[in-house]
């Protein structure tokens, strides 16, 4: 390889790395903000008789697939338990839930 072919290939990934440094002149991605997992996921769960009343609030733009939504007792560790899911939304081919109201 040339001195002139070698200077040119190093110039041109130079420049390169500048103008993404830069962000292509004006070119810039939009800035993302991110929830927090509190603000993102509100989960309540409240006793009432023989009755636990759950209430999952999710936030903008995040979903739960319905085949991964389980519930499970922590304490006392009673561990997974069976119920009735209700009926989860469509999102495309997938069966999703944005929030949940749940009795058991």
């Amino acid at each position: 390889m040339s001195i002139k072919k070698l200077f040119l290939t190093i110039a041109v990934i130079f420049s390169t790395l500048l103008a993404t440094a830069d962000g292509f002149s004006g070119f810039k991605l939009p800035k993302q903000s991110f929830l927090k997992p509190s603000e993102a996921f509100k989960v309540t769960a409240t006793k009432d008789g023989d009755t636990i009343k759950t209430s999952i609030i999710l936030g903008k733009k995040i979903y739960i697939y319905a085949k991964d939504l389980h519930y499970k007792i922590t304490k006392p560790n009673i561990g997974e338990i069976a119920w009735t899911k209700p009926k989860p939304l469509k999102h495309g081919e997938f069966d999703i839930y944005r929030s949940i109201d749940i009795s058991i």
